[in-house]
Protein backbone atom coordinates (compact mmCIF):
# COMPACT_ATOMS: atom_id res chain seq x y z
CA UNK A 1 0.00 0.00 0.00
CA UNK A 2 2.47 2.69 0.75
CA UNK A 3 4.31 2.06 -2.56
CA UNK A 4 0.96 2.25 -4.29
CA UNK A 5 0.64 5.37 -2.23
CA UNK A 6 4.60 7.08 -3.36
CA UNK A 7 3.29 5.92 -6.94
CA UNK A 8 0.33 8.11 -6.63
CA UNK A 9 1.69 11.11 -5.34
CA UNK A 10 4.20 10.85 -7.84
CA UNK A 11 2.27 11.26 -10.86
CA UNK A 12 -0.05 13.50 -9.19
CA UNK A 13 2.47 15.61 -8.53
CA UNK A 14 4.21 15.24 -11.34
CA UNK A 15 0.65 16.46 -13.61
CA UNK A 16 0.33 19.10 -11.40
CA UNK A 17 3.43 20.49 -11.72
CA UNK A 18 3.11 20.37 -15.80
CA UNK A 19 -0.49 21.85 -15.82
CA UNK A 20 0.80 24.55 -13.88
CA UNK A 21 3.37 25.16 -16.31
CA UNK A 22 1.64 25.06 -19.34
CA UNK A 23 -1.13 27.23 -18.01
CA UNK A 24 0.89 29.96 -16.36
CA UNK A 25 3.03 29.86 -19.65
CA UNK A 26 -0.49 29.76 -22.07
CA UNK A 27 -1.98 32.93 -19.85
CA UNK A 28 1.23 34.44 -19.91
CA UNK A 29 2.07 34.55 -23.37
CA UNK A 30 -1.47 35.17 -24.06
CA UNK A 31 -1.46 38.51 -22.24
CA UNK A 32 1.22 39.71 -24.01
CA UNK A 33 0.28 38.92 -27.44
CA UNK A 34 -3.35 40.13 -26.98
CA UNK A 35 -2.07 43.44 -25.83
CA UNK A 36 1.35 43.62 -27.68
CA UNK A 37 0.29 42.26 -30.71
CA UNK A 38 -3.81 41.77 -31.20
CA UNK A 39 -4.31 45.59 -29.98
CA UNK A 40 -1.95 46.94 -32.28
CA UNK A 41 -3.31 45.21 -34.81
CA UNK A 42 -7.16 45.96 -34.03
CA UNK A 43 -5.39 49.69 -33.81
CA UNK A 44 -4.29 49.45 -37.17
CA UNK A 45 -7.62 47.74 -38.92
CA UNK A 46 -8.97 50.22 -37.12
CA UNK A 47 -7.12 53.10 -38.67
CA UNK A 48 -7.73 51.59 -41.83
CA UNK A 49 -11.53 51.25 -40.85
CA UNK A 50 -11.26 54.81 -40.06
CA UNK A 51 -10.59 55.61 -43.26
CA UNK A 52 -12.67 53.92 -45.42
CA UNK A 53 -15.27 55.50 -43.37
CA UNK A 54 -14.61 59.23 -43.73
CA UNK A 55 -14.41 58.43 -47.62
CA UNK A 56 -18.10 57.42 -46.81
CA UNK A 57 -19.15 60.20 -45.22
CA UNK A 58 -16.62 62.70 -47.26
CA UNK A 59 -18.79 61.15 -50.57
CA UNK A 60 -22.12 61.19 -48.47
CA UNK A 61 -21.43 65.17 -47.79
CA UNK A 62 -20.51 66.39 -50.73
CA UNK A 63 -23.04 64.37 -52.69
CA UNK A 64 -25.65 66.05 -50.20
CA UNK A 65 -24.12 69.27 -51.19
CA UNK A 66 -24.29 69.10 -54.73
CA UNK A 67 -28.08 67.36 -54.72
CA UNK A 68 -29.05 71.12 -52.75
CA UNK A 69 -26.96 73.15 -55.43
CA UNK A 70 -28.64 70.99 -58.45
CA UNK A 71 -31.73 71.51 -57.17
CA UNK A 72 -31.43 75.29 -56.12
CA UNK A 73 -29.82 75.62 -60.11
CA UNK A 74 -32.78 73.84 -61.78
CA UNK A 75 -34.86 76.36 -59.71
CA UNK A 76 -33.67 79.93 -60.22
CA UNK A 77 -33.46 78.27 -64.16
CA UNK A 78 -37.37 77.70 -63.90
CA UNK A 79 -37.70 81.29 -62.05
CA UNK A 80 -35.98 83.20 -64.86
CA UNK A 81 -38.04 81.58 -67.41
CA UNK A 82 -41.35 83.87 -66.34
CA UNK A 83 -39.36 86.56 -64.16
CA UNK A 84 -41.40 89.14 -66.57
CA UNK A 85 -44.72 87.48 -65.75
CA UNK A 86 -47.30 89.15 -64.15
CA UNK A 87 -48.58 85.59 -62.14
CA UNK A 88 -44.70 85.68 -61.36
CA UNK A 89 -44.79 86.06 -57.43
CA UNK A 90 -47.05 83.05 -57.38
CA UNK A 91 -45.55 80.99 -59.87
CA UNK A 92 -42.41 81.64 -58.11
CA UNK A 93 -43.69 80.75 -54.65
CA UNK A 94 -44.98 77.13 -56.31
CA UNK A 95 -41.65 76.18 -57.65
CA UNK A 96 -40.05 77.32 -54.37
CA UNK A 97 -42.85 75.10 -52.26
CA UNK A 98 -41.36 72.43 -54.74
CA UNK A 99 -37.94 72.81 -54.01
CA UNK A 100 -38.37 72.39 -50.15
CA UNK A 101 -40.66 69.23 -50.66
CA UNK A 102 -37.77 67.83 -52.75
CA UNK A 103 -34.86 69.07 -50.97
CA UNK A 104 -36.44 69.73 -46.97
CA UNK A 105 -32.81 70.42 -46.32
CA UNK A 106 -33.50 73.87 -47.66
CA UNK A 107 -34.76 77.06 -45.74
CA UNK A 108 -34.35 79.48 -48.16
CA UNK A 109 -33.02 80.87 -51.40
CA UNK A 110 -31.54 84.45 -51.74
CA UNK A 111 -30.41 86.08 -55.30
CA UNK A 112 -29.94 89.78 -55.31
CA UNK A 113 -32.60 89.21 -58.69
CA UNK A 114 -35.44 87.55 -56.86
CA UNK A 115 -34.72 88.44 -53.07
CA UNK A 116 -35.11 86.10 -50.01
CA UNK A 117 -38.03 82.73 -50.70
CA UNK A 118 -38.08 81.49 -47.44
CA UNK A 119 -39.65 77.67 -46.11
CA UNK A 120 -42.84 78.76 -44.58
CA UNK A 121 -41.86 76.95 -40.87
CA UNK A 122 -38.82 78.83 -41.13
CA UNK A 123 -40.47 81.74 -41.70
CA UNK A 124 -42.77 81.49 -38.38
CA UNK A 125 -39.47 81.28 -36.43
CA UNK A 126 -37.75 83.95 -37.87
CA UNK A 127 -39.75 86.37 -39.12
CA UNK A 128 -36.97 88.72 -39.77
CA UNK A 129 -34.70 86.00 -41.54
CA UNK A 130 -34.86 88.37 -44.75
CA UNK A 131 -33.55 91.59 -43.06
CA UNK A 132 -30.97 89.76 -40.93
CA UNK A 133 -29.35 87.65 -43.82
CA UNK A 134 -29.40 90.50 -46.29
CA UNK A 135 -27.55 92.81 -43.49
CA UNK A 136 -25.10 90.08 -42.85
CA UNK A 137 -24.36 89.31 -46.93
CA UNK A 138 -24.01 93.24 -47.23
CA UNK A 139 -20.75 93.53 -44.79
CA UNK A 140 -19.15 90.00 -46.40
CA UNK A 141 -17.75 91.53 -49.84
CA UNK A 142 -14.57 89.63 -50.09
CA UNK A 143 -17.22 87.03 -49.54
CA UNK A 144 -18.99 87.67 -52.62
CA UNK A 145 -16.04 88.21 -54.64
CA UNK A 146 -15.04 84.98 -54.10
CA UNK A 147 -18.27 83.10 -55.28
CA UNK A 148 -18.78 85.41 -58.24
CA UNK A 149 -15.42 84.68 -59.20
CA UNK A 150 -16.72 81.13 -59.76
CA UNK A 151 -15.70 79.61 -56.03
CA UNK A 152 -18.39 78.25 -54.10
CA UNK A 153 -17.81 79.13 -50.53
CA UNK A 154 -19.57 77.82 -47.31
CA UNK A 155 -20.49 79.63 -44.04
CA UNK A 156 -21.82 78.70 -40.63
CA UNK A 157 -24.40 81.69 -39.95
CA UNK A 158 -25.65 79.88 -36.84
CA UNK A 159 -25.49 82.86 -34.97
CA UNK A 160 -28.02 84.63 -36.65
CA UNK A 161 -30.78 82.66 -36.10
CA UNK A 162 -29.67 80.40 -32.81
CA UNK A 163 -29.91 77.17 -34.72
CA UNK A 164 -27.84 75.39 -36.75
CA UNK A 165 -27.90 76.96 -39.96
CA UNK A 166 -25.22 76.59 -43.07
CA UNK A 167 -25.18 79.22 -45.97
CA UNK A 168 -24.37 77.76 -49.43
CA UNK A 169 -23.07 80.41 -51.96
CA UNK A 170 -22.49 79.95 -55.30
CA UNK A 171 -22.20 81.70 -58.52
CA UNK A 172 -25.19 81.49 -60.82
CA UNK A 173 -25.68 83.32 -64.13
CA UNK A 174 -27.75 85.67 -64.72
CA UNK A 175 -29.39 84.90 -68.38
CA UNK A 176 -30.49 88.26 -69.10
CA UNK A 177 -27.43 90.26 -67.73
CA UNK A 178 -24.84 87.51 -68.93
CA UNK A 179 -23.01 87.88 -65.41
CA UNK A 180 -22.37 85.86 -62.62
CA UNK A 181 -24.56 86.43 -59.35
CA UNK A 182 -24.65 85.22 -55.67
CA UNK A 183 -27.00 82.14 -54.54
CA UNK A 184 -26.94 82.09 -51.08
CA UNK A 185 -28.95 78.75 -49.86
CA UNK A 186 -30.02 78.55 -46.13
CA UNK A 187 -29.34 74.69 -44.61
CA UNK A 188 -30.73 73.37 -41.74
CA UNK A 189 -27.58 71.69 -40.30
CA UNK A 190 -29.85 69.21 -38.26
CA UNK A 191 -30.89 67.85 -41.62
CA UNK A 192 -27.22 66.78 -42.78
CA UNK A 193 -26.46 65.03 -39.53
CA UNK A 194 -27.55 61.87 -40.67
CA UNK A 195 -25.11 61.39 -43.24
CA UNK A 196 -21.60 61.16 -40.38
CA UNK A 197 -23.47 58.31 -39.10
CA UNK A 198 -21.34 56.06 -40.70
CA UNK A 199 -19.72 53.60 -38.01
CA UNK A 200 -20.40 53.51 -34.34
CA UNK A 201 -17.28 53.25 -33.30
CA UNK A 202 -16.57 56.64 -35.38
CA UNK A 203 -16.79 60.27 -34.72
CA UNK A 204 -17.12 62.78 -37.77
CA UNK A 205 -17.64 66.15 -38.16
CA UNK A 206 -17.33 68.97 -41.02
CA UNK A 207 -15.44 72.01 -40.95
CA UNK A 208 -14.67 74.63 -43.82
CA UNK A 209 -11.52 75.80 -45.40
CA UNK A 210 -11.03 78.32 -42.22
CA UNK A 211 -11.83 75.67 -39.70
CA UNK A 212 -14.44 76.63 -38.71
CA UNK A 213 -17.24 73.87 -37.55
CA UNK A 214 -20.88 73.57 -40.06
CA UNK A 215 -21.80 69.87 -39.17
CA UNK A 216 -21.32 68.60 -35.81
CA UNK A 217 -23.28 65.35 -33.42
CA UNK A 218 -23.11 68.00 -30.35
CA UNK A 219 -25.24 70.99 -31.44
CA UNK A 220 -23.31 73.54 -29.15
CA UNK A 221 -20.15 73.04 -31.64
CA UNK A 222 -22.44 74.95 -34.92
CA UNK A 223 -24.28 77.41 -32.46
CA UNK A 224 -21.16 78.05 -31.28
CA UNK A 225 -19.01 77.88 -34.87
CA UNK A 226 -16.51 76.17 -32.98
CA UNK A 227 -13.35 77.20 -34.34
CA UNK A 228 -10.99 74.02 -34.95
CA UNK A 229 -7.92 76.36 -36.56
CA UNK A 230 -6.34 75.89 -33.44
CA UNK A 231 -5.46 72.50 -33.71
CA UNK A 232 -2.65 71.65 -35.31
CA UNK A 233 -3.74 69.01 -38.02
CA UNK A 234 -6.37 71.71 -39.17
CA UNK A 235 -3.73 74.74 -39.13
CA UNK A 236 -1.62 72.15 -41.23
CA UNK A 237 -4.59 71.67 -43.64
CA UNK A 238 -5.40 75.05 -44.18
CA UNK A 239 -1.86 75.54 -44.78
CA UNK A 240 -1.46 72.81 -46.79
CA UNK A 241 -4.37 73.16 -49.33
CA UNK A 242 -4.20 69.18 -48.31
CA UNK A 243 -6.29 66.63 -50.12
CA UNK A 244 -6.66 64.05 -47.54
CA UNK A 245 -4.61 64.11 -44.18
CA UNK A 246 -3.98 61.15 -41.04
CA UNK A 247 -2.97 61.18 -37.85
CA UNK A 248 -3.31 62.25 -34.08
CA UNK A 249 -6.04 64.54 -32.60
CA UNK A 250 -7.22 65.74 -29.06
CA UNK A 251 -10.18 67.23 -28.93
CA UNK A 252 -10.20 70.68 -27.82
CA UNK A 253 -12.85 69.54 -25.21
CA UNK A 254 -11.04 66.72 -23.89
CA UNK A 255 -7.46 64.97 -23.41
CA UNK A 256 -7.99 62.20 -24.98
CA UNK A 257 -5.86 61.52 -27.93
CA UNK A 258 -7.66 59.92 -31.29
CA UNK A 259 -6.65 58.64 -34.55
CA UNK A 260 -7.94 60.99 -37.30
CA UNK A 261 -8.39 61.28 -40.98
CA UNK A 262 -9.50 63.98 -43.19
CA UNK A 263 -11.14 64.56 -46.82
CA UNK A 264 -11.04 67.76 -48.27
CA UNK A 265 -14.38 67.91 -50.61
CA UNK A 266 -16.11 70.97 -52.94
CA UNK A 267 -12.48 72.18 -54.19
CA UNK A 268 -11.46 72.37 -50.82
CA UNK A 269 -14.16 74.85 -49.48
CA UNK A 270 -14.81 72.13 -46.67
CA UNK A 271 -13.25 69.27 -44.70
CA UNK A 272 -14.71 65.76 -43.31
CA UNK A 273 -12.89 64.73 -40.13
CA UNK A 274 -13.52 60.94 -39.11
CA UNK A 275 -11.68 59.90 -35.93
CA UNK A 276 -11.90 57.37 -33.07
CA UNK A 277 -10.41 56.57 -30.00
CA UNK A 278 -7.97 53.71 -29.97
CA UNK A 279 -7.94 53.46 -25.93
CA UNK A 280 -11.66 52.36 -26.18
CA UNK A 281 -10.40 49.70 -27.64
CA UNK A 282 -7.87 48.41 -25.78
CA UNK A 283 -9.83 48.93 -22.38
CA UNK A 284 -12.11 46.09 -24.10
CA UNK A 285 -9.02 44.00 -24.59
CA UNK A 286 -8.37 44.24 -21.01
CA UNK A 287 -11.62 43.76 -19.44
CA UNK A 288 -11.18 40.04 -22.35
CA UNK A 289 -8.04 39.26 -20.60
CA UNK A 290 -9.22 40.07 -17.17
CA UNK A 291 -12.30 37.98 -17.76
CA UNK A 292 -9.89 35.02 -18.99
CA UNK A 293 -7.86 34.97 -16.50
CA UNK A 294 -10.67 34.53 -14.06
CA UNK A 295 -11.60 31.39 -16.08
CA UNK A 296 -8.17 30.24 -16.10
CA UNK A 297 -7.75 30.62 -12.18
CA UNK A 298 -11.17 28.28 -12.06
CA UNK A 299 -9.90 26.00 -14.51
CA UNK A 300 -6.58 25.68 -12.50
CA UNK A 301 -8.22 24.17 -9.73
CA UNK A 302 -10.70 22.21 -11.11
CA UNK A 303 -7.99 21.43 -12.84
CA UNK A 304 -6.07 20.42 -9.89
CA UNK A 305 -8.76 18.99 -8.14
CA UNK A 306 -9.63 16.36 -11.59
CA UNK A 307 -5.87 15.76 -10.97
CA UNK A 308 -6.15 14.29 -7.89
CA UNK A 309 -8.80 12.48 -8.43
CA UNK A 310 -7.10 10.66 -11.68
CA UNK A 311 -3.84 9.84 -9.72
CA UNK A 312 -6.33 8.25 -6.76
CA UNK A 313 -7.68 5.91 -9.36
CA UNK A 314 -4.57 4.49 -10.52
CA UNK A 315 -4.44 2.35 -7.46
CA UNK A 316 -7.53 0.59 -8.89
CA UNK A 317 -6.12 0.63 -12.15
CA UNK A 318 -2.98 -1.45 -11.11
CA UNK A 319 -5.58 -3.77 -9.18
CA UNK A 320 -7.93 -4.32 -12.10
CA UNK A 321 -4.93 -5.26 -14.70
CA UNK A 322 -3.52 -7.86 -12.07
CA UNK A 323 -6.89 -9.32 -12.42
CA UNK A 324 -7.36 -8.55 -16.13
CA UNK A 325 -3.98 -10.65 -16.58
CA UNK A 326 -5.05 -13.85 -14.12
CA UNK A 327 -7.90 -14.23 -16.58
CA UNK A 328 -6.13 -13.94 -19.68
CA UNK A 329 -4.00 -16.95 -18.26
CA UNK A 330 -7.07 -18.87 -17.73
CA UNK A 331 -8.22 -17.69 -21.70
CA UNK A 332 -10.86 -15.45 -20.98
CA UNK A 333 -10.55 -12.01 -23.23
CA UNK A 334 -13.36 -10.30 -22.51
CA UNK A 335 -12.15 -7.90 -19.64
CA UNK A 336 -11.05 -4.74 -21.03
CA UNK A 337 -10.17 -1.71 -19.21
CA UNK A 338 -10.28 2.14 -20.05
CA UNK A 339 -6.76 3.39 -20.34
CA UNK A 340 -6.90 5.98 -17.27
CA UNK A 341 -3.36 7.53 -17.98
CA UNK A 342 -0.33 7.65 -20.64
CA UNK A 343 2.41 6.91 -17.69
CA UNK A 344 4.10 3.08 -17.27
CA UNK A 345 0.74 2.14 -16.28
CA UNK A 346 -1.14 3.21 -18.97
CA UNK A 347 1.17 1.65 -21.70
CA UNK A 348 0.53 -1.46 -19.90
CA UNK A 349 -3.82 -1.04 -19.72
CA UNK A 350 -3.06 0.17 -23.73
CA UNK A 351 -1.03 -3.11 -24.13
CA UNK A 352 -3.48 -5.74 -22.37
CA UNK A 353 -6.15 -4.02 -23.73
CA UNK A 354 -5.10 -4.54 -27.49
CA UNK A 355 -4.11 -7.92 -26.87
CA UNK A 356 -7.67 -8.69 -25.63
CA UNK A 357 -9.08 -5.93 -28.69
CA UNK A 358 -7.28 -8.71 -31.54
CA UNK A 359 -9.06 -11.91 -29.71
CA UNK A 360 -12.22 -9.71 -29.36
CA UNK A 361 -12.18 -8.43 -33.11
CA UNK A 362 -11.69 -11.63 -34.10
CA UNK A 363 -14.74 -13.38 -32.87
CA UNK A 364 -16.39 -10.20 -34.18
CA UNK A 365 -14.99 -10.87 -37.52
CA UNK A 366 -16.29 -14.68 -37.41
CA UNK A 367 -19.85 -13.45 -36.30
CA UNK A 368 -19.80 -10.85 -39.32
CA UNK A 369 -18.72 -13.18 -41.55
CA UNK A 370 -21.60 -15.58 -40.46
CA UNK A 371 -24.32 -12.86 -40.54
CA UNK A 372 -23.10 -11.51 -43.65
CA UNK A 373 -21.62 -13.82 -45.84
CA UNK A 374 -23.24 -16.37 -48.06
CA UNK A 375 -22.35 -19.96 -45.59
CA UNK A 376 -22.74 -22.21 -48.09
CA UNK A 377 -19.60 -20.15 -50.36
CA UNK A 378 -17.68 -19.94 -46.74
CA UNK A 379 -17.86 -23.21 -46.10
CA UNK A 380 -16.58 -24.32 -49.78
CA UNK A 381 -14.46 -21.71 -49.63
CA UNK A 382 -12.95 -22.82 -46.46
CA UNK A 383 -13.05 -26.77 -47.85
CA UNK A 384 -11.27 -25.30 -51.44
CA UNK A 385 -14.30 -26.31 -53.50
CA UNK A 386 -14.29 -23.18 -54.97
CA UNK A 387 -12.07 -21.85 -58.05
CA UNK A 388 -11.71 -18.63 -56.79
CA UNK A 389 -9.57 -17.22 -59.67
CA UNK A 390 -12.61 -17.76 -62.07
CA UNK A 391 -14.64 -20.68 -64.19
CA UNK A 392 -17.23 -21.34 -66.15
CA UNK A 393 -20.18 -22.41 -65.76
CA UNK A 394 -23.88 -22.69 -67.03
CA UNK A 395 -26.40 -21.33 -64.50
CA UNK A 396 -29.71 -19.78 -64.21
CA UNK A 397 -30.31 -16.49 -62.13
CA UNK A 398 -33.51 -14.63 -61.25
CA UNK A 399 -33.06 -11.26 -60.93
CA UNK A 400 -36.24 -9.53 -58.97
CA UNK A 401 -37.13 -6.36 -57.30
CA UNK A 402 -39.81 -4.50 -56.07
CA UNK A 403 -41.88 -1.89 -58.56
CA UNK A 404 -41.82 1.69 -58.27
CA UNK A 405 -40.36 0.99 -54.67
CA UNK A 406 -39.90 4.47 -53.80
CA UNK A 407 -43.47 5.11 -54.47
CA UNK A 408 -44.45 1.97 -52.24
CA UNK A 409 -42.39 3.51 -49.05
CA UNK A 410 -42.79 7.29 -49.53
CA UNK A 411 -45.08 7.52 -46.42
CA UNK A 412 -43.18 5.14 -44.46
CA UNK A 413 -39.88 6.32 -42.27
CA UNK A 414 -36.81 5.55 -42.58
CA UNK A 415 -36.78 2.46 -40.11
CA UNK A 416 -39.90 1.32 -41.38
CA UNK A 417 -38.22 0.71 -44.59
CA UNK A 418 -35.48 -1.38 -43.57
CA UNK A 419 -37.57 -3.49 -41.05
CA UNK A 420 -40.08 -4.01 -43.70
CA UNK A 421 -37.16 -5.13 -46.43
CA UNK A 422 -35.71 -7.24 -43.67
CA UNK A 423 -39.00 -9.38 -42.94
CA UNK A 424 -39.21 -9.94 -46.55
CA UNK A 425 -35.90 -11.16 -47.11
CA UNK A 426 -36.62 -13.89 -44.48
CA UNK A 427 -39.41 -14.58 -47.17
CA UNK A 428 -36.68 -14.69 -50.09
CA UNK A 429 -34.19 -16.58 -48.24
CA UNK A 430 -36.56 -19.29 -47.26
CA UNK A 431 -37.78 -19.44 -50.99
CA UNK A 432 -33.95 -19.82 -51.87
CA UNK A 433 -33.10 -22.32 -49.43
CA UNK A 434 -36.40 -24.89 -50.72
CA UNK A 435 -34.92 -24.43 -53.92
CA UNK A 436 -31.07 -25.69 -54.07
CA UNK A 437 -29.82 -21.88 -55.16
CA UNK A 438 -28.43 -18.86 -52.94
CA UNK A 439 -28.56 -15.12 -53.02
CA UNK A 440 -25.49 -13.50 -54.91
CA UNK A 441 -26.14 -10.09 -53.84
CA UNK A 442 -29.06 -7.90 -52.42
CA UNK A 443 -29.65 -4.30 -53.83
CA UNK A 444 -31.68 -2.60 -51.72
CA UNK A 445 -35.24 -3.65 -52.56
CA UNK A 446 -33.88 -5.93 -56.04
CA UNK A 447 -32.05 -9.33 -55.72
CA UNK A 448 -30.08 -11.52 -57.70
CA UNK A 449 -29.99 -15.40 -57.12
CA UNK A 450 -28.40 -17.88 -58.69
CA UNK A 451 -28.43 -21.57 -59.73
CA UNK A 452 -25.51 -23.47 -60.97
CA UNK A 453 -22.25 -22.38 -59.65
CA UNK A 454 -21.79 -22.64 -55.72
CA UNK A 455 -25.25 -24.25 -55.25
CA UNK A 456 -25.43 -26.71 -58.47
CA UNK A 457 -27.49 -30.00 -59.47
CA UNK A 458 -24.79 -30.54 -62.19
CA UNK A 459 -28.06 -30.30 -64.76
CA UNK A 460 -28.97 -27.10 -66.28
CA UNK A 461 -32.36 -28.57 -66.95
CA UNK A 462 -32.49 -28.91 -63.27
CA UNK A 463 -31.39 -26.05 -61.68
CA UNK A 464 -33.92 -23.95 -64.43
CA UNK A 465 -36.41 -25.88 -62.50
CA UNK A 466 -35.79 -25.05 -59.69
CA UNK A 467 -35.81 -20.95 -60.61
CA UNK A 468 -38.83 -21.57 -62.04
CA UNK A 469 -40.01 -22.87 -58.47
CA UNK A 470 -38.06 -20.02 -56.68
CA UNK A 471 -40.01 -17.98 -58.89
CA UNK A 472 -43.33 -19.20 -57.66
CA UNK A 473 -42.78 -19.40 -54.16
CA UNK A 474 -41.57 -15.96 -54.22
CA UNK A 475 -45.69 -15.01 -55.69
CA UNK A 476 -46.98 -17.39 -52.67
CA UNK A 477 -44.56 -14.96 -50.34
CA UNK A 478 -45.65 -11.60 -51.91
CA UNK A 479 -49.25 -12.36 -51.79
CA UNK A 480 -48.68 -12.99 -47.97
CA UNK A 481 -47.14 -9.89 -47.55
CA UNK A 482 -50.19 -8.14 -49.60
CA UNK A 483 -52.67 -9.85 -46.99
CA UNK A 484 -50.92 -8.26 -44.26
CA UNK A 485 -50.30 -5.25 -46.28
CA UNK A 486 -54.36 -4.70 -46.54
CA UNK A 487 -55.39 -5.46 -43.52
CA UNK A 488 -53.11 -2.38 -42.25
CA UNK A 489 -54.50 -0.42 -45.51
CA UNK A 490 -51.25 0.30 -46.57
CA UNK A 491 -50.09 0.08 -50.07
CA UNK A 492 -49.64 -3.60 -51.99
CA UNK A 493 -45.95 -5.04 -53.18
CA UNK A 494 -45.55 -5.93 -56.96
CA UNK A 495 -42.82 -7.75 -57.52
CA UNK A 496 -40.89 -7.99 -61.02
CA UNK A 497 -38.71 -11.24 -61.49
CA UNK A 498 -36.54 -12.07 -64.34
CA UNK A 499 -35.49 -15.05 -65.39
CA UNK A 500 -32.28 -16.09 -67.78
CA UNK A 501 -29.71 -19.69 -68.62
CA UNK A 502 -26.54 -19.55 -69.66
CA UNK A 503 -22.71 -19.32 -69.25
CA UNK A 504 -21.25 -17.38 -66.99
CA UNK A 505 -17.82 -16.74 -65.07
CA UNK A 506 -17.80 -17.43 -61.47
CA UNK A 507 -15.25 -16.57 -59.09
CA UNK A 508 -13.58 -14.14 -56.17
CA UNK A 509 -13.72 -10.15 -57.04
CA UNK A 510 -12.10 -7.52 -55.25
CA UNK A 511 -8.97 -7.00 -53.13
CA UNK A 512 -6.95 -8.83 -50.56
CA UNK A 513 -8.75 -7.01 -47.48
CA UNK A 514 -12.28 -7.33 -48.73
CA UNK A 515 -13.82 -10.00 -51.51
CA UNK A 516 -17.17 -11.51 -52.78
CA UNK A 517 -17.83 -14.45 -54.48
CA UNK A 518 -19.89 -13.14 -57.66
CA UNK A 519 -20.90 -14.24 -61.24
CA UNK A 520 -20.43 -12.05 -64.58
CA UNK A 521 -22.44 -12.55 -67.60
CA UNK A 522 -24.83 -11.44 -69.77
CA UNK A 523 -27.17 -13.44 -68.77
CA UNK A 524 -26.94 -10.78 -65.51
CA UNK A 525 -28.05 -8.09 -67.85
CA UNK A 526 -30.88 -9.89 -69.79
CA UNK A 527 -32.54 -10.89 -66.48
CA UNK A 528 -32.56 -7.69 -65.43
CA UNK A 529 -33.85 -6.62 -68.74
CA UNK A 530 -36.37 -8.33 -69.06
CA UNK A 531 -37.91 -8.34 -65.48
CA UNK A 532 -39.03 -4.79 -66.68
CA UNK A 533 -41.64 -6.40 -68.96
CA UNK A 534 -43.69 -7.51 -65.77
CA UNK A 535 -43.83 -3.67 -64.57
CA UNK A 536 -45.87 -3.13 -67.97
CA UNK A 537 -47.46 -6.18 -68.89
CA UNK A 538 -49.18 -7.05 -65.88
CA UNK A 539 -47.27 -10.08 -64.54
CA UNK A 540 -44.76 -10.78 -61.85
CA UNK A 541 -42.77 -13.53 -63.72
CA UNK A 542 -40.81 -13.29 -67.46
CA UNK A 543 -38.35 -16.13 -69.14
CA UNK A 544 -35.99 -15.42 -71.54
CA UNK A 545 -36.29 -18.24 -74.31
CA UNK A 546 -32.89 -19.71 -72.68
CA UNK A 547 -34.70 -20.51 -69.60
CA UNK A 548 -38.20 -21.32 -71.35
CA UNK A 549 -36.13 -23.23 -73.85
CA UNK A 550 -34.71 -25.63 -70.66
CA UNK A 551 -38.02 -25.99 -68.44
CA UNK A 552 -40.98 -25.83 -71.03
CA UNK A 553 -42.57 -28.87 -70.74
CA UNK A 554 -42.68 -28.39 -67.11
CA UNK A 555 -44.29 -25.16 -67.02
CA UNK A 556 -47.65 -23.32 -68.40
CA UNK A 557 -46.25 -19.96 -70.29
CA UNK A 558 -47.00 -17.73 -72.83
CA UNK A 559 -45.43 -15.79 -74.89
CA UNK A 560 -45.41 -11.87 -74.88
CA UNK A 561 -45.10 -9.02 -78.15
CA UNK A 562 -41.70 -7.73 -77.41
CA UNK A 563 -39.13 -5.70 -79.59
CA UNK A 564 -35.96 -7.66 -78.14
CA UNK A 565 -34.28 -10.15 -80.48
CA UNK A 566 -34.83 -12.98 -78.52
CA UNK A 567 -38.55 -13.63 -76.95
CA UNK A 568 -39.55 -13.79 -73.41
CA UNK A 569 -42.38 -15.49 -71.47
CA UNK A 570 -44.56 -14.68 -69.07
CA UNK A 571 -44.63 -17.59 -66.43
CA UNK A 572 -48.23 -18.42 -65.94
CA UNK A 573 -48.38 -21.74 -63.34
CA UNK A 574 -46.24 -25.07 -63.14
CA UNK A 575 -48.33 -27.74 -64.93
CA UNK A 576 -50.17 -30.09 -62.46
CA UNK A 577 -50.87 -27.13 -59.80
CA UNK A 578 -53.62 -25.41 -58.35
CA UNK A 579 -53.38 -21.72 -59.96
CA UNK A 580 -53.68 -19.48 -63.01
CA UNK A 581 -53.95 -21.77 -66.20
CA UNK A 582 -53.54 -19.20 -68.88
CA UNK A 583 -52.48 -15.53 -68.67
CA UNK A 584 -55.80 -13.42 -68.36
CA UNK A 585 -56.29 -15.71 -65.40
CA UNK A 586 -52.44 -14.33 -63.89
CA UNK A 587 -53.53 -11.43 -64.56
CA UNK A 588 -57.08 -11.33 -63.03
CA UNK A 589 -54.95 -13.36 -59.71
CA UNK A 590 -52.25 -10.51 -59.65
CA UNK A 591 -54.96 -7.72 -60.08
CA UNK A 592 -57.32 -9.51 -57.48
CA UNK A 593 -55.24 -9.00 -54.80
CA UNK A 594 -55.98 -5.06 -54.77
CA UNK A 595 -59.54 -5.78 -54.64
CA UNK A 596 -59.77 -7.61 -52.18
Amino acid sequence: MKNKKRVKFSISFKFITIFSIILFLFFSVSTFMVFYFVGNDLVEKEELSNMEVNDLVSLNVQTSFQEIQSSVNGYMNAVMLFQDDVLYENKANLLFNDLCYRTPQVKFVYTPATGVFTENKFLEAHPEVQEVFILWLEKQDTLKKKVTAGRPQIKNISSLYNQGVICLLFPFQNPKTKQNEVVAVGIDEKQLKSILEASPNNSSFVITEEGICIIDPKDDKVLSAADYSTQPFVSQLIKNRSKTSNGNYKDVDSTVTSYYNANSILGNTMYVVTYFVPTETLSEISKLVFRVILVGVFIYFLGIFIILIFSRRIAKTIERLVYITERVGQRDYSTKLKPSSKDEVGYLTKSVNQMQDSLRNLQAQNFKYEKYSNKMIAQKAISEELYIKGVNRNATVLYANIKDFEKFTENQEGPETISFLNAWYEKVESCVEKTGGYIDNIYGDSFLIVWGTVATSENPVTDAWNAVRCALLLRIAAYEVNLKQKAKNLPLMELCCGLSSGVVTAGEIGFSQRADYTILGSIVSEAKQIRNKGKFTGTDVILSKSSYDLVCGKIIAEKLEDSLEKPVYALINAIGLKGPADLNSLKMFLAGQERK
